[in-house]
């Protein structure tokens, strides 16, 4: 029963190939036997990954960051024979799904996961037709996670993140939003709508603390309309979690939700950065096999 192994080079700000050695002589040190494959773009990762049921392997390993786990996602669900399932090796910037998930960062450990773990159903979000599986956001995160695509992609960990939170913030404005879930219909001025199945986003943040990635439900948080001011203070309470006591920070749980912004707003999902005005959001729970510890 082989392994393909899908590596994004560019991932970890271009040191994943280096991370890929480390997991390499794991493989071979626990007899695990693999092919293993260097991505040349985000399309050849999603193309190996839709390939790999067919051609008979029995697990996709992913080497990179939480945007590779993403691609091999949206290839494999629906799309191919089997729910073949995923070895998570993180060698990503933010690495925020292994967060979420309690997965082991140390390649070794990771990779032993194989052999001594069990691949086990994990939820994924969805807006149009794209899944996600770890955290979506509109308006201010996702207009952070473009600056710091672009600006701070040398960096790593909550780098990239917080730089870009201080770039934005001086030019940013709230948005007005609707929000329809549950039996709740919404209207309110925001800097910002998540919409997560794991808590941990944005480099290490535990912005929805409450969220697990197999409960069935996508956990929302509205950061509503503070003063720059506040929202410099509150900043570093994402951390750890305790943003939540402020009185304009409001979370809900929901199998389902519609959000529609008053103008076309950047969305991100699991960091990769796209554009809407309005969004269907929906739960699909366990639709993906992900290697866990027993």
């Amino acid at each position: 029963m082989k392994l393909k192994v899908i590596i994004n080079p560019a991932a970890g700000r271009g040191k994943s190939i280096v991370r890929w050695k480390a997991a390499e002589q794991a493989l071979r040190k626990l007899n695990i036997p693999f092919v293993s494959y260097v991505s040349g773009s985000k399309e050849h990762v999603g193309q190996l990954a839709a390939s790999a049921a067919a051609e008979g392997y029995h697990a996709i390993m992913s080497v990179g960051g939480d945007g590779t786990l993403n691609e091999i996602v949206n290839n494999i669900v629906g799309k191919a024979e089997t729910n073949i399932p995923i070895l998570v090796v993180s060698t990503g910037t933010g690495n925020d799904f292994i967060k979420s998930a309690c997965l082991p960062k140390d390649i070794f450990a990771a990779v032993r996961l194989y052999h001594e773990g069990r691949p086990c159903p994990v939820d994924l979000g969805k807006f149009d037709d794209h899944y996600f599986i770890n955290a979506a956001g509109i308006g201010f995160d996702a207009k952070v996670a473009h600056i710091a695509n672009i600006k701070f992609h040398k960096l790593h960990g909550f780098l990239p993140y917080a730089l870009g939170v201080l770039r934005t913030l001086p030019s940013y404005r709230p948005t007005h939003f609707k929000m329809w879930l549950n039996d709740l219909e919404a209207e309110f001025n925001a800097w910002m709508v998540s919409v997560s199945n794991g808590q941990y986003y944005g480099g290490g943040m535990n912005v929805l603390p409450g969220a697990s990635i197999s409960d069935g439900l996508l956990d929302i948080g509205v950061l509503g309309s503070l003063g720059k001011l506040e929202i410099l203070r509150l900043f570093p309470k994402v951390y750890s979690g305790e943003h939540l006591a402020n009185p304009k920070v409001s979370v809900y749980r929901t199998k389902k939700v519609r959000i529609e912004a008053e103008t076309v707003m950047k969305i991100q999902a699991d960091g990769e950065v796209y554009e809407g005005q309005s969004f269907e959001f929906t739960v699909h729970p366990g639709a993906v096999q992900i290697y866990m510890p027993i």
